[in-house]
């Protein structure tokens, strides 16, 4: 890489191997069709959240007061059924809030409220199997979605029995006929399966080609590879989501995939051998960084191979190491640009209140395409594609030059990014004058061609640098001078 950018007329310092990735692929946004109930203007891309308001409600509301312009849906976490084993629907704390439905409705967001069935698998397999008590649990739902106008409901029954395949699929079709006549959405939260096969309880009771065709959105619980009560490892590693995605796009339509995407983290105790011991946890984003790594000595890595970063630390509470493997914003993009690879309909998420605050900024690029011109951190993309700019590789896109009119246009084609600071990432002495340079050298432009792009982006001169010299004569330009 220092060979590649001396080429290049700069001298750059060596970064850290977690940063050393093969470039994207030139991403082509695929066509895909819109759901007819999309709050706003129609999106390529639809945003679901599921929003607890029985626990973590604090930073469950920033979360949805930061963020909800980026929302198509909300699906907060309100109702449970199996409750002690009978019939019935019960509220969670919070739910059916008058205050909550008109943030809602003030957004234009589709209100399409969760309601789970506690792993409940005996409960949910005697409703399932007795018409009168699946009739009657449906319309139970349905004076839900009648009493309070919701658009539509989200079913998230998990560990359904793997006999109870067919009548599942039965009371889906039941329910989806119900609330299709009353123009409402029907939303099913899926275990994730990879060839179909699966016939243990919960994926083998979902038969993903059936109900695929059946509900509205088919949201694809893409997380827990590694669960609490098993051994550490990665939460979501992406080998393991592309092989869902793969099997998913053979059987359900791909405007009604919905990914699920994973916000948190869990934190297991080892012993000398690295196996679990008692103690395990979830994790949120602001535990992790705002707390655990305060506390103890975190030695952070990025696991090349599944996209994810893994936490190592001594906790001198329980006197054992740990290992903590979580998601933020640069794991969450690779998530998304399968999302766009292979155009599904869109993302859930869950949950709204454990995330990186800036997976949201990564929603907005990847999913929105809006680029912030403060150039906020976008995770290190702009170096690779830097220096497969200069290697010539990846990128065959002679018309950069013609098209590159602004900053942002670099920015938009994942060459340029920053930390709002004027500062860019990876840490290295790079302006972004100087970027501006180095993509134009690159291409073999002529200098006085590279100063008047400069001239226009930065409304400012910049000193004139010799030929094949692109770092000097060029200083970093902060945000205020860019626009």
């Amino acid at each position: 890489m220092v060979l590649v950018l001396a080429a290049l007329g700069l001298n750059f310092q060596p970064i850290e191997a977690s940063y050393r990735r093969t470039p994207f692929e030139d991403e082509k946004p695929p066509v895909t069709e819109k759901l007819e109930k999309t709050a706003g203007s129609a999106r390529a891309w639809q945003v679901a959240g599921w929003l607890p308001t029985s626990w973590d409600v604090k930073y469950a509301q920033q979360s949805w007061e930061q963020n909800q312009h980026l929302l198509d849906e909300i699906n907060p976490i309100w109702y449970k059924m199996c409750v002690g084993d009978k019939n019935e629907i019960t509220k969670n704390h919070g739910a059916e809030s008058e205050e909550w439905l008109r943030r809602f409705r003030e957004a234009g967001v589709r209100i399409v409220p969760m309601i789970g069935n506690s792993s409940n698998t005996e409960c949910l397999s005697r409703v399932l199997k007795f018409d009168e008590e699946r009739a009657q649990h449906i319309r139970d739902l349905l004076a839900k979605v009648d009493e309070f106008g919701y658009d539509g409901i989200d079913i998230d029954y998990e560990k359904v029995d793997a006999n109870d395949r067919d009548l599942f699929t039965i009371f889906i079709a039941e329910l989806a006929q119900k609330l299709h006549e009353r123009d409402k959405i029907l939303a099913i939260a899926v275990h994730p399966q990879k060839t179909g096969q699966e016939d243990w309880d919960g994926p083998g009771g979902q038969d993903w080609e059936r109900l695929g065709g059946l509900v509205d959105e088919f949201k694809i619980m893409a997380y827990d590879h590694h669960w609490l009560s098993g051994q550490p490892g990665t939460i979501a590693p992406l080998p393991w989501v592309r092989e869902i995605v793969e099997y998913a796009r053979e059987t359900v339509p791909l405007s009604k995939i919905f990914l699920g995407v994973p916000f948190y983290g869990y934190d297991w105790p080892i012993d000398d051998e690295g196996r679990r011991v008692r103690g395990s946890s979830s994790r949120s984003w602001r535990k992790i960084q705002n707390y655990l790594c305060k506390k103890y000595n975190c030695e952070q890595i990025w696991l090349a191979q599944d996209k994810t970063p893994l936490i190592k630390y001594f906790s001198e509470y329980d006197h054992h190491q740990h290992l903590l493997y979580y998601e933020n914003a640069r794991s969450l993009s690779h998530r998304l640009d399968l999302v766009r690879e292979y155009g599904l309909g869109g993302i859930a998420i869950w949950r709204m209140g454990s995330e990186d605050p800036d997976n949201w900024k990564m929603i907005a690029e990847k999913l929105r395409n809006q680029y912030r011109h403060t150039f906020d951190d976008c995770r290190e993309i702009w170096f690779e594609r830097l220096l497969a700019l200069g290697r010539g590789e990846k990128i065959a896109e002679p018309e950069l030059i013609t098209q590159c009119h602004s900053a942002n246009k670099l920015h938009e084609r994942k060459i340029l990014a920053g930390d709002g600071q004027g500062n860019f990432l990876p840490r290295v002495p790079l302006s972004r004058a100087q970027l501006l340079k180095i993509a134009f050298v690159a291409h073999a432009v002529d200098e006085k061609s590279v100063r008047g792009l400069g001239a226009r982006v930065c409304r400012q001169n910049f000193s004139a640098a010799p030929a094949g010299d692109a770092g000097r004569g060029f200083e970093n330009i902060f945000r205020s001078g860019w626009f």
